[in-house]
């Protein structure tokens, strides 16, 4: 994926079925230069950011000076994490907005089919 400037972000999304995807993405972040002295001019003094952005946004830190092998770690370490939610959350007989349960064998899925099958819950009750 490229961004405004035109610069490369690597994108790694990984399908998994019936099961919310897994979704890694180095963005290009500006974002002001920390002021310690009255002196700097926040519009003028930037500086960009190498952010990690999953499913749920930013992971709100920053890859520079990483080593190939410690981006490649936390990559793994991502990944294995969204695995343990896929787990916890097909575990519990709980409703997901992100991750639809799977419902046991046998049983139909409670999930929609279409949009038809979606109760609107903004619309007034009669």
């Amino acid at each position: 994926m490229t961004n405004a400037k035109g610069i490369e972000e690597p994108v790694l999304r990984v399908s998994m079925n019936t099961f919310r995807a897994f979704h890694y993405q180095v963005a290009l972040v500006e974002a002001p230069v920390p002021m310690f002295s009255g002196r700097m001019s926040r519009e003028t003094d930037v500086y960009y950011r190498l952010e990690v952005f999953t499913q749920i946004g930013s992971g709100g830190y920053d890859l520079m000076g990483l080593t190939r092998q410690q981006v490649i770690d936390d990559v793994l370490d991502r990944y294995e994490a969204h695995l343990a939610f896929l787990t916890v959350s097909t575990d519990t007989n709980t409703a997901s907005v992100l991750t639809p349960t799977m419902p046991p064998a046998g049983q139909q899925s409670i999930v929609p089919k279409g949009g038809e099958d979606v109760l609107d819950l903004s619309e007034k009750k009669e």
